[in-house]
């Protein structure tokens, strides 16, 4: 049996793609000044993942969800293609794919998986935005 080790980013996580190391401690500055909460993983690759999870995003429709992680991802200055849930990422605790080392993680600010929340005019411009791309498409 062959190990599973690639999974699709999750309906309520949002995760941060950091290729330098030395870059990690200005991502995790910025998330303990917004006082979310996060683990970061060593990929066993290249970078790190940091991992927020947002139990809020369960109620929100596919597009804006996106819209939402593109949003979060830009504004760390991190890998867009992180955005989609589409997208495939190396497992946690599992062999990476390419290296064979394991994703492990090196920290984890903890707290109940509905702590971390969303400003409520952030998420109204995102809701709009998703709007008009409708509206836009459907001219």
């Amino acid at each position: 049996l062959t190990q599973l080790n690639l999974r699709k980013i999750m309906k309520d996580e949002i995760i941060l793609d950091i290729e330098h190391p030395d870059a990690l401690v200005n991502k995790e500055k910025k998330l303990d000044e917004k006082k979310w909460k996060y683990s970061v993983y060593n990929t066993g690759s290249r970078g790190y993942h940091i991992k927020i999870l947002f139990k809020e995003m369960l109620g929100f429709e596919l597009e804006t969800r996106n819209r939402i992680r593109k949003s979060i991802i830009r504004e760390f200055n991190c890998d867009e293609s992180k955005s989609s849930e589409k997208t495939w990422i190396a497992t946690e605790f599992t062999k990476h794919f390419k290296t064979g080392n394991y994703k492990t993680r090196v920290k984890s600010i903890e707290g109940h998986w509905d702590v971390n929340k969303f400003d409520p005019d952030f998420i109204d411009y995102i809701k709009t935005q998703v709007q008009l791309e409708k509206m836009k498409v459907v001219e």
